[in-house]
This record gives C-alpha cells, sequence and structure tokens, in this order.
C-alpha cells in the first residue's frame, strides 16, 4: 500500500488503477485462487493485493486453497504413481494447469455471455408481445 500504490499510480493513472482495483476486488478469491494453482508469477497477484486494497483474509484463505491444491496435486499424483509419472509432471504440468485454467475461465465467460444472449432475446421478444398486444387491445 505504502510502496506498490504511488509507484502505480505514477505509472499507470488514477482512473486505470481504479479500474483494476475494482475489478481486481470483485474477482479476488477467483484471481488469487487461478493465480496460486498455475504458472501465472504468484508475486505479481500478493504484491498487487496490497496495491489494490483486498481483503487480507479472503486472500490468504485462496492462497492457502490454490498453493495446497496444486502442491496436493503434484504429490497424490506422485502416490498414486510413483516415481515415473515425475517426469511427466516436471515436462507438462505447467502446460496442462494453464490449458485447465483458460478452459475454466473461458467456460465461464461463454456461459456468462451466452446467458446475457440468451436474456436479451426474451427481453425483445417480451417488448414484442406486450407491444402487439397492446395493439390488438386498445382498451
Amino acid at each position: 500500500m505504502r510502496g506498490g500504490r504511488p509507484i502505480a499510480l505514477k505509472l499507470f493513472g488514477e482512473e486505470k488503477i481504479m479500474l483494476v482495483q475494482r475489478l481486481y476486488q470483485r474477482y479476488d478469491v477467483w484471481a488469487i485462487l487461478i493465480a496460486a494453482f498455475t504458472p501465472i508469477p504468484y508475486k505479481v497477484f500478493t504484491v498487487s493485493a496490497g496495491v489494490f486494497e483486498l481483503n487480507f483474509g479472503r486472500f490468504v484463505l485462496a492462497s492457502a486453497i490454490g498453493r495446497g491444491a496444486r502442491f496436493f496435486l503434484v504429490g497424490g499424483l506422485i502416490f498414486a504413481f510413483g516415481e515415473t509419472i515425475q517426469y511427466y509432471i516436471s515436462q507438462y504440468f505447467e502446460l496442462a494447469v494453464t490449458l485447465f485454467a483458460v478452459l475454466f475461465v473461458g467456460g465461464f465467460v461463454l456461459i456468462n455471455a451466452t446467458a446475457r444472449v440468451l436474456r436479451r432475446r426474451e427481453q425483445a421478444r417480451d417488448s414484442v408481445e406486450s407491444s402487439a398486444s397492446r395493439h390488438a387491445n386498445p382498451n
């Protein structure tokens, strides 16, 4: 808060900082969970959590869940499949986790966009129906 925010304000300006802060506070847990689980540089999210004034308790909980899930998954795979899977984990784990995160977030974006389109269609249909009923019954 004391060091990062003034630097961010000088680099990006108040308007951009406030926009990112609103988005970050809205999706705080999801952003931290994804960053904690994927190869996205986690330190960027830990520093920005202070800059954008995230709730500390929510940050710690999301970090513990995301990091814990990541390391328990690796440990569970090694426990279940033995040392032979270590090669595949070291070669492909980052790619697999990144693809999973992209598909996960992309799925939510697609569902949200589809819901908006369906709502608009429904509203347009209702508007046409109410307009038609007013014209058919002028009383």
